[in-house]
């Protein structure tokens, strides 16, 4: 727990945040907790957040986040469900590397970067759904061994999906 009269950082149930709340730092990661509400508010998921937290299976956003940085969910193995932000931006590096039992990624149109690994080692991920304005997409983005399906918004300017597969939207290279 962190003392009420901290100028830098609050608890709130365990977990710790930037003083404003903008920002989840660091989860605990021994709590028992399996479905997780983060509270709204929270624009960013600050770096290795949820580090290895083997008791999460599920995980809400709220409305008001924006920015899932550098490895915030990595290895967090038993994590199955994800429901995303729809003012969601950007997702980090390795953000969700190593959630292995992640099915379905249904990314919001508000996307607009993948780093580089975001979803590496999500070996039951089937199928992604790509929206409107995803413009950029970090290498081994999508390493998901079970990937048998991409579909791809026909608003997106960027990329497109053909047979289930993902090509820039001239069609010339295969990613």
């Amino acid at each position: 727990n962190v003392d009420e009269n901290n100028q830098s950082y609050k608890s709130i149930d365990g977990t710790l945040y930037t003083k404003d709340g903008k920002t989840l730092l660091v989860y605990a990661i021994g709590k028992k907790e399996n479905n997780l509400i983060i509270p709204e508010g929270v624009t960013t998921i600050a770096n290795h957040a949820f580090y290895n937290c083997q008791n999460l299976v599920s995980v809400t956003f709220p409305e008001s986040l924006v920015d899932i940085d550098k490895g915030a969910f990595y290895i967090c193995c038993n994590l199955t469900n994800i429901k995303f932000s729809n003012r969601l931006k950007t997702i980090a590096e390795d953000a969700f590397s190593g959630c292995g039992n992640l099915i379905t990624l249904d990314l919001p149109s508000t996307l607009e970067t993948v780093g580089d690994r975001a979803f590496a080692a999500c070996y039951n991920v089937t199928t992604i759904t790509i929206g409107d304005n995803l413009s950029s997409i970090g290498v081994f983005s999508f390493d998901c061994e079970s990937l048998t399906s991409i579909n791809v918004s026909e608003k997106n300017q960027y990329f497109k999906s053909i047979d289930g597969n993902l090509y820039t939207k001239d069609e010339k290279t295969l990613l």
